[in-house]
């Protein structure tokens, strides 16, 4: 009899979950026969010893529990895809856990998730918002929006969605009643507001101008972890500010804000998609996929 592997893995599972083969082949409808030859096809092919047996009970050897370990890993994935196979027409279920900075999920993951679940209402989202860097590898995210000016190189599963630009702006009520900077050089001499991580310094403003580099070192006046208070500051005339595009666009287009210094031009500021790099991907990860693909990768304004 022939004893594929995966059955044989299946075999190895119950019986550890039940401790003996007599309850192991009943548990999975098998004779006791077909799971002794399951468990000698599985040691056979790779050329160890699963149990340790005696006339009571059997016992798992240190290379049998992990091999169990990954059964148990296994099975579970091939019954996601087995269940997958079997959605794959029908309604989309489940929940998609997802991990992004908080300005940028502020503002723009509440439109995404509530357009996504008008088309598909079986989804629903477990949603992180964290400004630290996490590791995915280590995860349980079905997915990781960062923004970067440089990802390094990793197993994981990348997808660029977007350029931003780092924007050196004020208020307009700020612009009418100021005497305005000229050049990067005189910008200490303004009120600043800028972004600094918890216990980190404020890192330099870097802009390009004339194909070369000026890096400047912000003394600033107010400094927070979250860019969302800052644009608050900068709307309220609290100062000069240099922050991604996408958290003033907005106000930019209006004329509440305005943009200075437009010569230089600021660094850019990538939108990343990450991923497990795992041979199986559920078909409402996949999907969701797709849509921001859709909606960011195809010139649609998000």
């Amino acid at each position: 009899m022939k004893i594929n592997q995966l059955e044989s893995l299946r075999v190895i599972k119950a019986i550890s979950d039940s401790g003996n083969f007599s309850r192991a082949a009943e548990k999975l409808g098998f004779s006791v026969a077909r799971v002794s030859k399951a468990v000698e096809n599985l040691e056979n092919s790779l050329n160890v010893s699963l149990f340790i047996r005696n006339t009571r009970s059997v016992q798992l050897t240190h290379i049998g529990q992990l091999c169990c370990q990954y059964a148990e890993s296994m099975l579970c994935s091939w019954d996601e895809f087995i269940d997958e196979l079997n959605n794959e027409n029908q309604k989309l279920q489940g929940e998609i856990k997802v991990c992004a900075p908080v300005s940028w999920g502020y503002a723009y993951l509440t439109d995404l998730f509530n357009e996504f679940q008008e088309k598909h209402s079986g989804i629903t989202f477990h949603i992180d918002l964290d400004d630290n860097f996490i590791n995915v590898a280590d995860s349980d995210y079905d997915l990781v929006f960062r923004l970067s000016h440089k990802l390094e190189d990793s197993t994981l599963i990348v997808q660029k969605l977007q350029d931003y630009i780092f924007i050196l702006c004020c208020s307009a009520d700020y612009y009418a009643t100021n005497e305005l900077p000229l050049s990067t050089s005189e910008l200490n001499a303004h009120p600043l507001l800028a972004y600094s991580q918890v216990n980190l310094s404020v890192k330099p403003w870097r802009f390009h101008h004339h194909n070369q580099t000026e890096v400047l070192h912000p003394q600033p006046t107010l400094k927070a972890n979250n860019s969302l208070l800052i644009k608050q500051w900068i709307m309220k005339s609290k100062g000069i500010a240099f922050i991604p595009s996408f958290l003033i666009q907005q106000e930019l287009d209006s004329g509440e804000i305005i943009s200075l210094l437009n010569a230089y031009r600021g660094d850019r500021l990538s939108l990343y998609l990450l991923r497990h790099n795992k041979g199986f991907l559920p078909n409402r990860v996949r999907t969701f996929i797709t849509f921001l693909g859709d909606k960011f990768l195809n010139g649609e304004q998000v």
